[in-house]
């Protein structure tokens, strides 16, 4: 059962870098969602990022954090 998050958008990672593909899944156990993108970082190296965010939209913990990262590797569709 997921829930929608307050308001048309959250500023998850707001940089010069290129975020695409975005994920969404929901925890009712945390009550909290796993928002996941990849993230260009150079001409060769595309990583996958997330970040935990409340259900009540508040973004949780200090910071986006990094999930897989390989340098000269894509990592895509997270």
């Amino acid at each position: 059962l997921a829930y929608p998050l307050p308001g048309p958008f959250i500023g998850i990672q707001v940089d010069s870098k290129e975020n695409l593909q975005p994920a969404v899944a929901y925890s009712g156990e945390h009550a909290e969602y796993l928002v996941v993108w990849t993230t260009q970082q150079d001409a060769f190296t595309w990583d996958i990022w997330a970040r935990r965010v409340g259900s009540d939209g508040i973004l949780k913990g200090p910071s986006e954090f990094c999930v897989a990262t390989s340098a000269g590797k894509w990592r895509w569709e997270p």
